[in-house]
């Protein structure tokens, strides 16, 4: 049997709440020209509604709208950074309120990148909730250097063979300062590297 199309005017009242969805994201967007967004993450009910993740797509065609379960998802990220905080017995269950009822979380600066010879990784992205901790394995070389904002933070050099297999543990804590370790699962040298928080952190 054939299908039925039938199409109905928006009410005023909704048509209004997404102009203001709409104006909110355009301000937003213009304010902040010149960040590079990915993806976007689409959080609350409201963002169950097609009008609205039309919206949004049309807002940020470049970008990668992720909307599963966007009425679950700030609990999914709740959960994964309360995880994140669980390997940090020092900081774990101090969150304190803030003045409106919120929890601040401090994030990173900038990217913390990893140079080895010309090879450059991103260890840790900008604006990452802290405490954090990650490991990666790093490229053949003997000169390691950590930055953030393309500038030199710690350097650090390694014997190294061709055997070797070197990797990089990181921790940064909640004041930016952050605790390094070079292993080297070959020879089982490991090298420390502490990073003092930056000054107004």
């Amino acid at each position: 049997s054939s299908g039925i199309n039938a199409e109905w005017p928006l009410r005023p009242g909704i048509q209004n709440d997404l102009n203001k969805i709409k104006e909110i994201v355009q301000n937003m967007v213009t304010k902040h020209n010149t960040l590079t967004m990915n993806r976007v993450v689409l959080t609350g009910g409201t963002c169950k509604v097609p009008k609205v993740q039309s919206i949004i797509s049309h807002l940020f065609p470049n970008s990668t709208v992720i909307n599963q379960t966007p009425d679950e998802i700030i609990s999914l990220g709740a959960a994964t950074h309360a995880g994140m905080i669980s390997k940090f017995p020092s900081v774990s269950g101090k969150a304190e309120l803030e003045a409106n009822s919120t929890v601040g979380i401090p994030l990173t600066p900038s990217d913390i990148e990893v140079r080895v010879g010309d090879n450059v990784t991103r260890a840790v992205a900008k604006n990452t909730p802290l405490p954090f901790k990650t490991e990666i394995e790093l490229p053949e070389g003997n000169v390691i250097v950590i930055e953030a904002a393309g500038k030199c933070i710690a350097k650090a050099e390694v014997a190294g063979s061709d055997d070797s297999k070197v990797s990089l543990h990181i921790e940064i804590q909640e004041d930016c300062s952050i605790e390094a370790i070079i292993k080297d699962s070959f020879t089982n040298e490991r090298t420390a590297v502490h990073i003092p928080a930056p000054s107004g952190a």
